[in-house]
């Protein structure tokens, strides 16, 4: 478990919670029908190239919270909550693709043809797929702590590695489902991470169902080994850095993103939108008005 840790930190029922509280002091509250359940998702702001944030693995869009107030103050902004999380209801697939099409599905229903796509964590491999289903609706990708993994060539190591990965996604299942998930997200936090922002996380990921934890988990890792083209549209990467992050990522990301700017931060963890908002938020408006039109 400990190697799945590290790869993965770079990285029926109508299965969701109750809608969000504070969802509507974040924009309109909005919902569009999807396969077997519904969307739910905040449009807030107006003006400008839309922006749309996609939370991550069992998260939610409330993890955009220190970011839409100020993204949204010069644009449109859509923050999505994925099939089964937060207050979009699903019985799934809690795939990639299935992912993917629900941004599109968003995108559609606020009328929003094109617009750059935020990724934090798993949503990074979301918006990264939505790209290759609709590049044109893609004007540039933001990758945050963005979840990309990068199988082995080889193909015996590649048949180990996906085994061992489905392995690993297979204990986000059953009795022991919260106890992994808890250490899974407590080895994401740095040394600095305030306590109070590891039980907020906590307590909200924990709250997303078992039967969507363990899907969209092994949705993601399923979905590592498609060959997927390049993307070309602009992209932002801006990771955390930490003793599990590889010496060579950035090239590693070049191949996939050609059209990369990348930044490694020191001093906040994986969810350092929330922990260090303001830097993230003078990075991100800076690239938004200089890199992609």
């Amino acid at each position: 478990m400990a190697a799945c840790l590290a790869v993965l930190t770079l990285c029926v029922t109508l299965a969701a919670p109750a809608p969000r509280a504070d969802a509507a002091q974040a924009g309109a509250v909005r919902q569009v029908s999807f396969g077997t359940g519904a969307l739910q998702y905040a449009d807030a702001g107006q003006g400008g190239l839309p922006v749309v944030l996609v939370h991550g693995w069992a998260c939610s869009g409330e993890f955009w919270k220190e970011q839409l107030g100020p993204v949204s103050a010069g644009r449109r902004v859509l923050v999505v909550d994925l099939p089964g999380h937060g207050g979009s209801a699903s019985a799934g697939p809690f795939t990639q693709e299935a992912m993917a099409k629900a941004v599109l599905a968003v995108m559609d229903d606020a009328g929003v043809e094109r617009a750059v796509l935020v990724g934090h964590s798993m949503g990074a491999s979301v918006i990264r797929r939505v790209a290759v289903l609709a590049p044109q609706r893609a004007a540039g990708l933001v990758l945050v702590d963005g979840a990309i993994l990068f199988p082995p060539a080889d193909a015996a190591a590649s048949a180990s590695w996906r085994e061992e990965m489905e392995r690993f996604a297979a204990e986000f299942e059953g009795e022991q489902a919260d106890a992994t998930t808890a250490s899974f997200i407590n080895a994401m936090h740095a040394p600095a991470t305030p306590q109070a922002l590891k039980d907020w996380v906590l307590a909200r990921m924990l709250a997303t169902p078992v039967v969507v934890r363990h899907g969209a988990m092994q949705g993601f890792v399923q979905a590592a080994l498609d060959p997927l083209p390049a993307v070309t549209a602009p992209t932002l990467a801006v990771y955390a850095a930490s003793e599990d992050t590889p010496p060579n990522l950035e090239p590693l990301l070049r191949q996939l993103f050609p059209a990369l700017e990348y930044h490694l931060l020191s001093g906040p963890g994986h969810f350092l939108m929330l922990e260090d908002p303001a830097r993230f938020n003078t990075m991100l408006q800076a690239w938004l008005e200089n890199a992609v039109r």
